[in-house]
């Protein structure tokens, strides 16, 4: 299972982490918000980290969710790793 945590930093800012089978990898840093820390803190599952009804009517925590994909397929290619459906669906039809 991916999970989807943020630590906060020393500069003022939000940490994003994705854990891969154990492996944990570096997504990116914001601003802090409250609402962002509170969701994300004690890790969120991947589906449910991108699920904007899971948001509730947070603008900042939808804002996050928006940016994980990219982040993700940026870790994806850069680490050759699959873990959104649609890589692997991707994966699939290549083969």
């Amino acid at each position: 299972m991916t999970t989807i945590y943020c630590k906060q930093n020393s500069n003022e800012k939000t940490d994003f982490y994705m854990i891969v089978d154990g492996v944990h990898y570096f997504l990116f840093s914001q601003k802090r918000y409250y609402g962002v820390i509170k969701y994300y803190l004690n890790g969120v599952c991947l589906k449910d980290a991108i699920n904007h009804k899971r948001g509730r009517s947070d603008f900042a925590i939808h804002r996050t969710m928006a940016k994980l994909p990219g982040y993700i397929k940026y870790i994806e290619k850069e680490y050759g790793i699959l873990v959104l459906n649609q890589s692997k669906r991707k994966l699939k039809e290549a083969a």
